[in-house]
């Protein structure tokens, strides 16, 4: 039973990460609707409305803690980006089959909770722990 709510678990992650890349490559082919200071008519379209965030440029702290990734993993990749309204910097995230720890290991890394859009700049880094989830 635990090994099929696993397998479930895991199946649905994937999916997940699937929905998430299609997302972001279906966002390149939207149109941004800008509308302009004036009072003239605009027509506006049924494509998504693209909001533009900016990257975070500030450098991220060392890691608190390091572990090295757990072998015998089925897939893992790295993942960056917005999530929420919480900047997340490179880490990896890796799926595995049969582990009796879980089925998803995640890196430790820093997440920018705070910041200052207009220039990229981090003002607060909630530390993250490298952990299994089921």
């Amino acid at each position: 039973m635990m090994s099929h709510t696993r397998l479930i678990l895991s199946a649905l992650l994937v999916s997940l990460f699937s929905l998430f890349a299609c997302l972001s490559a279906q966002a390149d082919e939207t149109t941004t609707v800008v509308t302009p200071a004036t009072s003239e008519a605009t027509t506006v379209t049924t494509s998504p409305v693209v909001v533009e965030r900016h990257v975070i440029v500030t450098t991220v702290p060392a890691a608190k803690e390091v572990f090295v990734m757990p072998s015998n993993y089925t897939n893992c990749f790295p993942v960056e980006g917005w999530f929420g309204n919480v900047w997340v910097p490179k880490h990896n995230i890796c799926l595995y089959k049969d582990s009796s720890n879980g089925a998803v290991w995640i890196e430790g890394y820093w997440a920018c909770s705070k910041y200052k859009i207009e220039t990229g700049d981090c003002t607060n880094w909630d530390w993250m722990p490298a952990r299994w989830v089921y």
